[in-house]
C-alpha cells in the first residue's frame, strides 16, 4: 500500500502480530520508531518492522511524506 503522511502527521504505534513490515520511503523527511529505536528517515530508505513488534511512523518535514508499505506474509 501507499501512506501519504502530511507535515506533522503521525502513524500511530501499533504492531502486526502475524506480519513483518517492510517500509520504503519515497518521498518526504521524518522518523520512524521501531520498538525502542528512532531513526530519522528521508527518500530512498528502507526499514524493517519485525512481527508483533510496535513502529510508527512521524513526518516531521515541511512536504508530505509517501511511504510504499508491504506485509508479509499478506494478512
Amino acid at each position: 500500500g501507499l501512506y501519504c503522511l502530511e507535515p506533522g502527521q503521525i502513524n500511530s504505534s501499533h504492531s502486526h502480530p502475524q506480519n513483518d513490515e517492510i517500509c520504503y520511503f519515497v518521498q518526504g523527511t521524518g522518523e520512524v520508531v521501531i520498538g525502542d529505536e528512532i531513526a530519522a528517515v528521508q527518500s530512498g530508505v528502507c526499514v524493517h518492522a519485525p512481527k508483533a513488534v510496535k513502529h510508527e511512523i512521524r513526518n516531521t518535514g515541511t512536504e508530505q511524506m509517501l511511504v510504499i508499505v508491504v506485509q508479509s506474509p499478506l494478512p
